[in-house]
């Protein structure tokens, strides 16, 4: 058995909600018993409500188990929300109904197949082979600067929202879909906490994509802008252009939380690090753009003075260097600071020269 995962988005929905607006819909998934027969359906789950569209990406992920050669078939169910918190299906509105076989989306180009429904609009599922990893989650804050204003009215602004996709193929799946602020081209939005998993598999290099949209209720959302990156550039980078006269993002805060101790401490995701930083050091900018230590950096006493607070062994992960990290803090701290921070005896551990700064202790 093989464990997959299943993503859905959608397009050129019908509109069920009338005069009234325009349909929040989501998508049940119910998986069909294999073509070797026995078991019941099973219902997998339903994606979140996406309000006021027709052309969702749902970011809910469904994950089970697939006996590769067998012939196993699911069920994409779509409905418009009537009433919020109503777990009935009864309830709401039924837009649509696909069916999909899993083994024919796995020998499609992309790992993705589409699916037409009999009232108008397409379901588009993504599937891919699932290899669990621990990658840890990344907390992201963000905020635009100097937004490009795409309201269509005379005196209005835009109110911007921001997608964060994952790239699966020649496509893009959303994974993060964050608050909308009204009249605001200088937004600030909430922190998005993404497990890293989802969002590349655990491969910091791996691009990814951030959209900035105008949200309305009529269901279309304008775009005002997007850059591609990934985690191990967000983790060094203050900003980023989303095209000529569209203003920029800037990274207020972005950092991996949990996963491999390792990893965290090559944050640029290569060979060596960009600078000896501690584990999980991120990009802490403060308000004025000022770049910080995170917190675990400012809560640990120097090396000196404290006892070793963590053993990672770094030989063959890239660097070349047969020794181990007791505890890892800037080697210095630059000029800005008045002084480097000297740890003493670190300059007699033999390779200690080879690594970025270790000189200046």
């Amino acid at each position: 058995m093989t464990t997959v995962e299943l993503s859905l988005r959608a397009r050129a929905l019908a509109n069920v909600a009338g005069r009234s607006g325009v349909s929040d819909p989501f998508a049940v998934v119910t998986l069909l018993a294999a073509s070797s027969g026995g078991g019941a359906p099973r219902v997998l789950g339903r994606t979140e409500v996406v309000y006021d569209s027709l052309s969702p990406d749902w970011v809910k992920t469904f994950a089970f188990e697939y006996d590769l050669g067998q012939q196993h078939h699911f069920v994409v169910t779509v409905y418009d929300e009537l009433k919020k918190g109503v777990e009935s299906l009864d309830k709401h509105k039924k837009i649509g109904q696909v069916k999909f076989e899993i083994g024919e989306i796995l020998g499609t180009r992309g790992n993705i197949r589409s699916a037409s429904m009999a009232k108008g609009g397409v379901v588009y599922a993504a599937v891919e082979k699932r290899v669990p990893k621990d990658a840890g989650t990344l907390s992201l804050r963000l905020r635009g600067k100097d937004l490009a204003n795409v309201e269509d009215t005379w005196f209005g602004k835009s109110d911007p929202f921001f997608t964060v996709s994952a790239q699966k193929g020649d496509s893009w799946d959303v994974v993060h879909r964050s608050e909308y602020l009204k009249t605001n081209l200088n937004p600030v939005w909430k922190e998005a906490r993404i497990g890293v998993d989802a969002l590349c598999r655990g491969d910091r290099k791996q691009p990814i994509r951030i959209d900035v949209y105008d949200y309305s209720k009529k269901g279309i959302f304008l775009a005002m802008g997007s850059c591609e990156t990934s985690v191990a550039d967000l983790l060094v980078t203050k900003s980023f252009k989303l095209g000529k006269d569209k203003g920029k993002l800037e990274v207020t805060g972005a950092a991996v939380e949990g996963g491999n101790p390792i990893d965290n401490m090559y944050p640029s995701g290569g060979n060596d690090p960009p600078q000896p930083y501690v584990p999980d050091y991120g990009n802490q900018n403060d308000e004025k753009g000022a770049s910080s230590f995170n917190p675990y950096a400012a809560s640990v006493p120097p090396a000196a003075i404290a006892p070793p607070v963590m053993a990672v062994p770094i030989a063959g992960y890239g660097q070349q260097v047969p020794v181990a990290v007791a505890a890892a803090y800037p080697a210095s701290q630059g000029d800005d600071y008045g002084a480097d921070v000297g740890i003493p005896g670190m300059n007699k551990i033999p390779g200690m020269n080879k690594i970025p700064g270790m000189n200046k202790i």
